[in-house]
């Protein structure tokens, strides 16, 4: 993948323009521990069968909702693609709401993140 942190932290400001001119900074930042967070947990193999612009969408998103865990407001109401306009005002918190979305958008392409029984002997 021929991409760099720009492109992901500009997806993310196409994804939620509302974004406060203050938070770009660390919106950067978490765009950077996005990535690293998405390929560290991506299957072996994977990452050459991975469409680039699926990768960048899904750690954009992801670093939405890194920005508002960090930032302690719930400052993004709401995201778009295309014409599809996602709002955020439900139940949960939309940091969590975005991370799911963002991790199942890679569905196929990720590790389990998540805490599973394999086998019990009994």
């Amino acid at each position: 993948m021929a991409y760099t942190n720009n492109d992901i932290a500009a997806r993310a400001r196409e994804l939620a323009p509302d974004i406060d001119v203050r938070d770009e900074c660390l919106l950067r930042l978490m765009c950077g521990a996005a990535d690293a967070e998405l390929k560290g947990r991506l299957k072996k193999g994977s990452a050459d069968a991975l469409p680039e612009e699926l990768f960048i969408s899904s750690a954009a998103m992801l670093a939405l909702s890194m920005l508002a865990e960090s930032t302690g407001e719930n400052s993004i109401s709401y995201f778009s693609a295309g014409s599809v306009r996602l709002s955020l005002n439900g139940e949960g918190s939309p940091a969590a709401s975005l991370r799911r979305r963002a991790e199942g958008l890679l569905q196929g392409y990720l590790e389990p993140g998540d805490f599973a029984f394999v086998g019990v002997s009994g």
